[in-house]
């Protein structure tokens, strides 16, 4: 309901009241003194109390257009009411002329001063006419001056009761209007300023939040909330520090941040639904009237930015190891291929008892194992030739699945499900290389379940490539394991060299894709390699180099 309906229902139910007041004397009277002249008001009044309630009921329901017309037609209503009232109760110390201060002070609530000073002159006009009418018309006295003096009597105090609280409450009223209005202005404007801060909150890319003196959260912005996968009543009144598990020493370099006003930074780690999160946060105090009243976290979601520095860090590593092995691998078969090649020679001329014939087996054995390390030193460091083509991709990696599967590395215990989009998928690329890539990651799934478990292997079309996923049933990895899973010679098996993710990766940069794993302990590992759509372009034809 807006403040015109509440203003006009206050005047209704202070009408009805009154009339009820009236009723209830003209009746009384009526029964004591049924000649007295007031008991002939009494159907006049019940005729204008029934055209009240009807002009109520319609008054009210007006459009706001007529909203004016309306308070002019209840103004003209009460004066006609009260004139009569008081011309049929016309004595000299008739109550009834207050009611006219009733009209002066509900006419206060719509209109301004220069209008509340018309109805308090009309009132005083209406109560002269009356008294005038009844004194010099109806009851004169012989002598005129004492029907002046008696007359004057009469109205000279209601005149000026009526002109004071006229004048006082227009001007109470045009106070109390000018001060709503801008009591309107201003909350108006803090509303839009309100909404000018929530709009600037909302459209940080950045989480923002802040807390009390005690680190309770108070207010958090929309991005805040997305970034650390909560609703708004699991974060307010939790503890900030808490909810970041910031370290003992971040919490306490904040704690002293509020001496010198300085803000805090950190980096870290942060578990956000299944997948971990890197977080930057700045923590700064709140200042307010030169105390601190709070602080203010902002926190950004930085982990696309860390891979990046991560994969920097490792094609850094991966060339500097390149380079040395490359160097080290060519040093040693030369000479390693002369001893191979002598021991041979000897094995097969010289009589050797068991004993030194089983020492030369296990010479030549270790010999081989170490020019099979050489080769894949020469194979990571010195990759062959890329020879681009377009082919099937999805055969290829159906067709690697089935010799796979036909490996002495699968066991009883590996089951390998593949689940992938149909053939005729083009790929610009070397198949040779690709094919690698998809062998070395089912090795390295398999020897993640030394148990047995399950290898599930999925190709699917996405908008702006391919995504090829291997995911296992493994052991998973630990965040440190994770961390180095591409850096050379940092294998994970008693077995490997630590060399196989390390070509999967220059295979794969090296087709401008891109991989992101996901692994837990106990909970086995994915492997998503990202293909753009610059690879998946059947009519690109391959270059030669």
């Amino acid at each position: 309901m807006d403040d015109f309906k509440h203003k006009l229902n206050l005047v209704i139910v202070i009408r009805t009241i009154l009339i009820t007041i009236i009723l209830t004397t003209i009746y009384v009277t009526a029964f004591f003194y049924p000649q007295h002249r007031l008991a002939t008001a009494f159907y006049g009044v019940m005729l204008s109390a029934f055209v009240i309630n009807i002009l109520l009921v319609f008054f009210n329901k007006l459009p706001a257009r007529l909203r004016p017309a309306a308070v002019y037609v209840h103004l003209l209503f009460d004066f006609t009411l009260v004139n009569f009232i008081v011309f049929i109760t016309g004595v000299v110390e008739t109550p009834f002329s207050l009611l006219y201060l009733f009209i002066i002070l509900y006419s206060s609530l719509f209109l301004r001063f220069a209008g509340v000073s018309v109805i308090t002159v009309l009132s005083c006009l209406s109560f002269l006419g009356i008294k005038f009418i009844y004194f010099f018309v109806f009851n004169p006295v012989d002598e005129l001056w004492e029907t002046v003096k008696a007359f004057i009597l009469a109205t000279e105090v209601n005149l000026m009761g009526f002109a004071l609280v006229g004048f006082l409450i227009g001007l109470l009223a045009e106070r109390l209007r000018v001060t709503r209005l801008k009591v309107e202005q201003q909350t108006g404007r803090l509303q839009d300023l309100k909404e000018y801060n929530e709009s600037i909150l909302a459209s940080l890319r950045s989480g923002l939040l802040t807390t009390d003196r005690s680190f309770l959260v108070v207010k958090i912005n929309q991005m805040g909330l997305t970034l650390l996968g909560r609703a708004l009543e699991e974060v307010y009144g939790q503890n900030a520090l808490t909810m970041f598990d910031l370290s003992p020493d971040v919490q306490a370099e904040i704690h002293h941040s509020g001496e010198d006003l300085r803000p805090v930074r950190s980096e870290k780690w942060l578990q956000v639904g299944p997948n971990p999160m890197y977080v930057g946060l700045s923590i700064s105090p709140l200042m307010v009237s030169g105390s601190v009243e709070g602080y203010v976290f902002i926190f950004q979601d930085l982990t696309d930015i860390k891979r990046l520095e991560n994969e920097l860090e490792v094609q850094r590593k991966m060339a500097a190891i390149g380079n040395l092995s490359a160097a080290i691998a060519h040093e040693i078969r030369n000479p390693l291929a002369s001893m191979m090649g002598s021991i041979q020679v000897l094995k097969n001329q010289l009589t050797l008892s068991s004993s030194q014939g089983h020492l030369m087996d296990i010479v030549l054995r270790e010999s081989h194992r170490l020019d099979r390390i050489i080769t894949d030193f020469l194979q990571y460091a010195s990759p062959r030739r890329f020879s681009p083509k377009v082919f099937d991709i999805s055969a290829l990696l159906q067709e690697t699945i089935f010799l796979f599967k036909n490996s002495p590395e699968v066991r009883d215990g590996h089951h390998l499900e593949y689940i992938g989009c149909p053939s005729g998928q083009d790929f610009h690329g070397d198949p040779d290389q690709i094919k690698q890539v998809f062998w070395n990651l089912c090795t390295n799934a398999i020897k993640a379940m030394p148990a047995g478990g399950t290898l599930r292997i999925d190709c699917r079309l996405r908008e702006g490539g391919l995504i090829i996923e291997f995911r296992d049933t493994g052991r998973g990895m630990e965040p440190a394991e994770l961390q180095q899973l591409f850096e050379p010679f940092q294998s994970r098996f008693p077995s490997g060299m630590g060399l196989g993710m390390a070509i999967v990766y220059r295979i794969v940069s090296d087709h401008r894709g891109r991989i992101e794993v996901e692994s837990s302990p106990g909970q086995g590992t994915s492997v998503r390699i990202l293909f753009s759509t610059e690879t998946m372009n059947p009519r690109r034809e391959a270059v030669p180099e």
